[in-house]
């Protein structure tokens, strides 16, 4: 029943090329790769944290002294600055009433 979807059939030579395309060693080469491009990608996450940081600190500075200022450049870094960046707002959350009270 599948034979009528089959799209087209491998000759002999593009099915042994097939094959040899997706051996092991192949399959583990192209994964180290992978692992190396976004072990590659955290490493620079990892060392760019501390500019980013101080980014932050000086946007939440020129926001505490200028508050339109700083509003303006928190929507041109690519970082959330809190207080500042649309979303970064501190959520507000109701006290719960201790158990027992107001229950009737």
């Amino acid at each position: 029943w599948l034979a009528s979807m089959a799209v087209g059939r491998l000759t002999e030579e593009d099915a042994v090329r097939a094959r040899e395309g997706t051996d092991a060693p192949v399959h583990v080469g192209r994964r180290f790769g992978i692992l190396a491009k976004a072990r590659r990608r955290i490493v620079f996450v990892a060392a760019s944290l501390p500019l980013w940081m101080t980014v932050r600190t000086c946007v939440r500075l020129v926001g505490w002294i200028v508050p339109g200022l700083g509003r303006l450049l928190a929507r041109m870094v690519p970082v959330a600055v809190p207080g500042l960046s649309r979303g970064a707002d501190p959520i507000a959350i109701e006290a719960a009433s201790p158990a027992g009270e107001g229950e009737e």
